[in-house]
């Protein structure tokens, strides 16, 4: 019994520390039409409570280089400015196909996270969202080192693959934020594959950690590990 008492408080606190951590989350604003302005926002705070940083909180955002890209044309780097609540940039689509908001954080300092239980880690940050424009599905790249890739099956079937170390990531755990403020823990296939049903209208956030136990240094700093985060959005209509 004590036993089956520690693993289903381990599985308490591991969904409560998710559910409590400050994470990031890219949002689109835009007509989905060939040759329209497309906005793109980046917010940090606490997407299943609601609570949004502003100020200063937001200011190591700069540090995430964001790109757009889509099958066939070299990719597009965005600038993004800093507001209140958010950092916003814009494109403009000039085809159909399916966009992918892709960002990158991999020059933060090595961190002390001992009292989190991670020991000393650097951490590498990444982000993906994908905007679609017409009807055309076109190829997502799945060429970072950690990557997601976000497809729509219907209207309410999402689906998509996991990658790590540049090869599909079988039975890795993640865990899916809905508009609601729910947060359920899914697990990919033998092949990367996962699916998931979206109930209601709204932002679904993909959370998904890697840890990677190489010891090494960075910028003169030695770590432990690499703590790879991918925060990947899906905007349901």
């Amino acid at each position: 019994m004590k036993i089956i008492a520690s693993f289903l408080l381990g599985l308490v606190l591991l969904f409560s520390i998710n559910a409590t951590a400050h994470t990031y989350w890219v949002t689109t604003e835009g007509s989905h039409r060939v040759n329209e302005w497309v906005k793109i926002k980046i917010y940090f705070g606490e997407y299943v409570t609601g609570e949004l940083l502003s100020g200063k909180a937001l200011d190591k955002i700069k540090d995430i280089k964001i790109l757009v890209r889509i099958s066939g044309e070299a990719d597009n780097f965005i600038e993004m400015v800093q507001d209140t609540g958010f950092w916003e940039g814009s494109f403009v689509p000039h085809k159909e196909g399916s966009y992918e908001i892709i960002g990158l954080n991999n020059t933060r300092e090595v961190q002390d996270w001992t009292k989190h239980g991670f020991g000393i880690v650097r951490p590498v940050q990444y982000l993906k969202h994908v905007y679609q424009v017409g009807s055309l599905a076109t190829q997502q790249s799945s060429s970072a080192f950690f990557d997601i890739t976000l497809n729509q099956q219907n209207d309410s079937i999402y689906s998509g693959k996991i990658f790590k170390n540049n090869s599909v990531a079988a039975h890795c755990k993640f865990f899916i934020s809905t508009p609601n403020g729910d947060e359920t823990a899914y697990e990919t296939d033998q092949h990367g594959n996962y699916s998931f049903t979206a109930t209601k209208p709204g932002l679904y956030l993909i959370g998904i950690d890697w840890i990677d136990n190489t010891k090494a240094e960075f910028k003169g700093k030695p770590y432990n590990s690499t703590r790879h985060r991918m925060d990947a959005s899906i905007n349901v209509e």
